[in-house]
């Protein structure tokens, strides 16, 4: 299991974007707005940033920011097998916030994780949908903005930290251990 995005829930998602476009050279990829949630896909090597703000008082990046301030509301893993992934998940309880979904050969879920983050369960490409898996990073009308020809500052994210409340740090360690199999 790999870290494949951070999705990042703000108030501006365009002021970001080109906040890391250009100070910290990322490439602008993608930008789509939906009914509540304007969204943006930057990324640099193998760093990806989704950056959502909300552009209605019922989107789910605003009841975020009524309870949090701006950061990280999801983390998105890559995985070899999603349905092993999503069995041991769903069995010990985890809560299923999107079933397994299925587009242009590209398999995705999504479960709550620890406190109010959410995860989204990427399966990883074969070779013949690699194509359609680099092309489609935003599952909803997008459309691609100017990339530049840098060679990218970053290559992989190696770690997220997860802070948890006071008491809360063994049973959020048993929460990833049990249900996405992770390792202290």
């Amino acid at each position: 299991m790999d870290i494949y995005r951070i999705h990042l829930y703000v108030e501006n998602a365009r002021y970001w974007r080109d906040w890391l476009v250009e100070n910290l050279y990322f490439q602008a990829i993608s930008s789509t707005n939906n009914n509540d949630t304007h969204t943006e896909l930057v990324k640099s090597g193998g760093v990806r940033f989704l950056i959502s703000s909300p552009r209605t008082h019922t989107s789910p990046v605003a009841k975020f920011l009524q309870q949090h301030p701006p950061g990280v509301g999801e983390l998105d893993f890559l995985v070899n097998n999603l349905e092993l992934i999503w069995e041991r998940a769903t069995n010990t309880g985890a809560k299923i916030l999107q079933p397994i979904q299925e587009s242009k050969g590209m398999k995705w879920a999504k479960i709550s994780g620890w406190g109010n983050l959410c995860h989204t369960l990427i399966e990883k490409p074969t070779k013949t949908n690699r194509e359609n898996f680099q092309n489609h990073h935003v599952w909803t009308d997008s459309h691609t903005l100017s990339v530049s020809n840098l060679q990218p500052l970053f290559t992989t994210i190696d770690h997220a930290v997860l802070n948890v409340e006071n008491g809360d740090l063994e049973p959020a360690l048993n929460w990833y251990e049990t249900t996405l199999g992770f390792q202290r």
